[in-house]
């Protein structure tokens, strides 16, 4: 059964470049998804290709269980009951904030507007021009505009980027309260990860025109499935291993592992699943750190030269040349490239 929204192996290509490649994806009713993937992996021609402002070369998508394209058909972006909101939002610069929303409402749903400026909150700023107001404030109008005809799904291009770092994070979680207090469904493109994982109900991760893996944030932080997912989505330490016995054996010691793989193995450790403690006994020497207030990126060398990195918390605070003992809460272990 297909989802909400449904794209069902489409192709798009420009030129010689392949841009989607069979892709395959569903979105739940009232879920916000995010397509997350390296520049170039096909992330905004997917949305371009459900908002109608592109056409595939094969394949079908659905909203709401409605083909709006096939090889046979074409529904045209207006008639889809999706929303956008542009990387740059896309204002009328010569309209209030309130003409702004009102714009493509019929007479009927002229109440909308006051609906929407409480929903984003936008209440008093209705007589304001775009140029008076700061970014996070036209990303909401962007917002309000996009939601105010109650349409099926909003459709979000990068719209964070333009955005200074600390309002930005305050964004991604107003943008998370507004969709969900308004049920709406949604779908989210970024090529940043940290993005995607703070602001997803689902995270859809893209490389060449394919989506790689699909889970919620936790699944795909914690169980990648492959090597490369593991390190696009943060930093990781890769070890060869090898499994016997129900135990996967690495320089960082031996695991226990149920799962089918047996010699020779890939293995992942995120930085924050490994724990050094001081230890004057240990064979472990801290070689380098970086100390970032909220937290602490440790350069670690092991018996025999190998090195890896540890995030911690503030405390204790490490210093180069201090010798520790690891312990390690868990790792993922891959089929050996």
């Amino acid at each position: 059964m297909s989802g909400f929204i449904s794209w069902q192996d489409v192709d798009r290509a420009f030129g010689d470049s392949k841009a989607l490649a069979r892709f395959t994806l569903d979105v739940d009713e009232g879920a916000i998804l995010c397509l997350v993937g390296p520049s170039g992996c096909g992330k905004t021609t997917a949305l371009r290709v459900l908002a109608g402002f592109d056409r595939p070369d094969a394949g079908r998508v659905e909203i709401r269980g409605r083909t709006v394209v096939d090889g046979s058909s074409f529904v045209p972006p207006e008639r889809r009951s999706v929303g956008m909101v542009f990387q740059d939002y896309a204002l009328f610069p010569h309209l209030t904030v309130e003409a702004n929303i009102r714009y493509g409402l019929g007479p009927t749903q002229r109440n909308r507007v006051g609906e929407v400026l409480e929903l984003t909150g936008l209440e008093g700023m209705g007589d304001r021009m775009p140029h008076e107001l700061s970014g996070g404030e036209q990303q909401r109008v962007a917002l309000a505009r996009a939601l105010a005809p109650r349409p099926d799904a909003i459709l979000l291009d990068e719209p964070f980027s333009n955005l200074d770092a600390s309002l930005r994070d305050r964004m991604r979680r107003e943008v998370r309260r507004i969709l969900n207090d308004a049920g709406t469904t949604a779908v989210l493109v970024t090529h940043d990860q940290e993005e995607a994982l703070a602001v997803a109900d689902t995270v859809a991760i893209m490389r060449s025109g394919t989506v790689l893996q699909v889970g919620t944030p936790t699944e795909v932080y914690q169980r990648p499935a492959d090597p490369w997912v593991a390190g696009f989505l943060g930093d990781s330490v890769g070890l060869t291993g090898h499994v016997a016995g129900g135990k996967v054996s690495t320089v960082l010691g031996s695991f226990l592992y149920r799962g089918p793989l047996e010699g020779p193995v890939e293995v992942m450790v995120r930085p924050e699943w490994i724990e050094p403690t001081p230890d004057e006994g240990g064979d472990v020497t801290v070689v380098d750190r970086e100390f970032y207030g909220h937290d602490q990126m440790l350069e670690l060398e092991l018996p025999g030269g190998t090195r890896i990195i540890s995030r911690v918390g503030p405390r204790p605070g490490f210093r180069p040349g201090d010798v520790v003992r690891l312990k390690v809460s868990e790792a993922v272990v891959f089929p050996p490239e």
